[in-house]
């Protein structure tokens, strides 16, 4: 019944996409998945402007109004279906791809950074007016963070009745399905073979980098991230994990006694690698925002009068800002730069008295596209922009220190970008005129980020670390949707047979994807925790009876804030009780917290003295929970480690809290206190 449930919930909502796509292209001259982009981000921009002002709280009541609206869209255009197939087609290829990827390894677990963006979704499920109370760090408010991604997936859930896990592994597919649809919609228009059209798509969904050729050679028992890790990581692995052909590329880098700091760690996270990793992260939307861009920059490249298409590029500027700030630099130039030098183009044709120049550019579609959209974040931006991380990390020309090289080593810097070189140079040398621009502007932009970076907290071998996992992936995806599909559409053979090799070795990473998605099913099938289906994400919990019956609790009691006992202060297990109950932990990821909130000194505070309780340390707990309006208290498996810090506190909340005891063997105990009431 489960699987049942979750196809009828899958189709719902692709149902809903493309009824929504189909109604924005009905008032947009823009090819299906652009207008698709627009109808999605719009509809969200208007809703989040709004509750800034007034929370909306549950919307499902328009879900059933919404699924009749698109199934009559459907029906009334079905005779214009060969329009817009192929966009639907990616939607659900990408779509589908993704989700049999939530579908088979569901679990959102302190792994990577799956939990921190669940808080995200789950602060916006609330409904409430914006910005909502931070659910890991109450009463502090959710105003730190680039979330129009996680708000999307939020009002997502509410629309559908959905759980946060739910939400978050459904708008993880979607948003995969639209950044697939608006890359074909790129594509079409630069290549006409439809075989040209799907490698080049495939290379964006499940290609690797330059560097993925190389690694199954370089090291034992490959993972899908060492190509994603490559200079600095993979290249620095012990000795024991690399192969002689490994051993060799190491040693040729690093001397037998060089220092992990003496070596930088300069890793990416390609779209591939993002769908496939599980963390609806920002990077996912900033692909989605780059497609649609480069889409709209297509269309008035041919057509600068294209007032849409003006529209949208600039529109695309704040988005971005709202959605992966970390994109701003290279999304801002490109936008600017192409109206600038389209009004400059034609201006030199007027005055040169050139015969037939071409069109004006409309640059007042552009600046009312990125005026609208940032008014409609401008309650975001109010508070968003004067209080991120990013004020404090400005952008710097890469350090050259004494014994300490920050530049990638150029042998490795080639082992990873020379799919974008031999692309690059095929279109540098196969095209006329102002075509050339095209692939000087993605070198350019390789350049700078190997000669710019943002200087943000992380030092050492990590200084650049953050700047090239956001960066690197911008252009090299950028690279492929866009030049390698021009020379799949062009006349010259050289161009063509260059581009469909590089495709191909890229292609070559789906085998390390197939081993580890279907090595990884098999392992936890032997282990008895395979979760299959199981898209609420807390599978991992309910797993074991005790802690299943915790959560429940949580779940069907009244609202109020839970303490949690910290694992560690970050990529652990603390915090997700809170969030799968939809209830308020007194403190999540302590370092996350910290980091987002510029180093408050409360944190850590909060993080020492909640230590301090779970260790029987504290004089009067009771006094110290109702200063924070503590209502439950988690007893885990992880707590019984210090045995006399239970009947301490058992004794010391007495009075104040009720035991609810889930399972005890001796003095091994799991359960939880709630406040008791007065």
């Amino acid at each position: 019944m489960l699987h049942i449930f979750n196809l009828f919930l899958a189709l719902l909502i692709l149902t809903n996409a493309v009824g929504l796509g189909l109604l924005a292209r009905r008032y947009l001259p823009l090819p299906f998945g652009l207008a698709q982009g627009v109808g999605v981000a719009g509809l969200c921009a208007v809703l989040f402007f709004v509750e800034h002002y007034f929370g909306l709280g549950r919307l499902g009541w328009l879900m059933p109004f919404s699924t009749v609206a698109s199934v009559g869209l459907l029906w009334k255009t079905r005779s214009h279906f060969s329009e817009y197939k192929h966009g639907v087609l990616w939607l659900c290829v990408g779509f589908f791809y993704v989700l049999a990827w939530r579908y088979a390894l569901p679990n959102i677990d302190g792994n990577t950074e799956r939990l921190p963006d669940l808080s995200f979704v789950v602060a916006y499920l609330q409904g409430v007016t914006l910005p909502p109370p931070d659910p890991w760090y109450p009463p502090h408010l959710l105003d730190h963070y680039y979330t129009f991604q996680h708000y999307g997936a939020g009002l997502l859930g509410r629309w559908f009745a959905l759980d946060g896990g739910t939400a978050y592994q459904m708008a993880y597919s979607l948003l995969a399905g639209l950044a697939m649809s608006a890359a074909y919609e790129l594509v079409a228009l630069l290549c006409k073979p439809r075989w040209g059209q799907a490698m080049v798509l495939l290379t964006f969904l499940v290609g690797g980098t330059g560097a993925s050729v190389f690694t199954p050679f370089m090291v034992k028992d490959e993972m899908t991230y060492d190509s994603q890790r490559f200079a600095g990581g993979t290249t620095f692995y012990d000795d024991n994990r690399l192969t002689n052909f490994g051993l060799w590329i190491k040693h040729l880098h690093y001397k037998p006694n060089t220092n992990r700091e003496q070596v930088p760690e300069v890793p990416m996270e390609t779209f591939s690698y993002v769908v496939e990793l599980g963390d609806y992260h920002a990077p996912l939307g900033g692909f989605w925002i780059q497609v649609l861009s480069l889409g709209a920059l297509v269309l008035l490249w041919r057509k600068p009068s294209h007032a849409w298409a003006a529209g949208l590029l600039g529109a695309c500027i704040p988005l971005t800002i709202a959605t992966n700030t970390w994109n701003l630099p290279f999304q801002g130039v490109m936008a600017v730069g192409a109206v600038a030098f389209l009004w400059w183009n034609r201006h030199e044709h007027v005055v040169r008295g050139r015969k037939d120049p071409p069109e004006p550019v409309n640059w007042q579609a552009f600046l009312v596209g990125l005026i609208g959209t940032a008014f409609l974040f401008y309650p975001f931006f109010s508070y968003f922009l004067v209080k991120n991380i990013g004020n404090k990390s400005p952008l710097e020309i890469v350090p050259l220190r004494l014994g300490t090289q920050f530049l990638t080593p150029p042998l490795l810097f080639a082992m990873i970008f020379w799919p974008l070189f031999v692309v690059g140079i095929a279109h540098m040398f196969g095209s006329q005129g102002a075509r050339r621009l095209h692939a000087f502007f993605w070198f350019a932009a390789l350049l700078v980020t190997e000669l710019i970076f943002v200087n943000d907290i992380y030092a050492g071998s990590a200084e650049r670390f953050n700047t090239t996992l956001k960066w690197w992936p911008w252009v090299f995806n950028g690279t492929m949707l866009t030049l390698a599909a021009s020379n799949l559409n062009a006349g010259r053979s050289f161009r063509r047979y260059a581009t469909v090799v590089v495709l191909a070795l890229l292609l070559t990473y789906t085998v390390s994807l197939g081993r580890y998605y279907f090595g990884t099913i098999r392992n936890l099938a032997k282990l008895g925790t395979w979760h299959v289906g199981q898209l609420n994400g807390s599978a991992w919990i309910r797993h074991d009876p005790p802690l299943r019956t915790a959560l429940e609790f949580l779940t069907k009691a009244p609202k109020g804030i839970v303490l949690e006992s910290p694992d560690n202060m970050a990529f652990c297990q603390v915090g997700a009780y809170g969030l799968f109950s939809q209830q308020p932990t007194l403190l999540g990821w302590a370092s996350h917290e910290q980091l987002w909130r510029n180093y408050l000194t409360d944190t850590y505070d909060r993080y020492l003295k909640i230590k301090e309780f779970y260790e029987g340390k504290m004089a009067d707990p009771a006094a110290w929970l109702k200063g924070f309006e503590v209502r439950y208290i988690l007893w885990l498996p992880r707590d019984n480690n210090n045995k006399e810090a239970l009947a301490r506190l058992s004794a010391q909340l007495a009075a104040d809290y009720q035991w609810h005891e889930f399972y005890r063997a001796n003095d091994y105990a799991v359960g939880i206190w709630s406040r008791r009431t007065k």
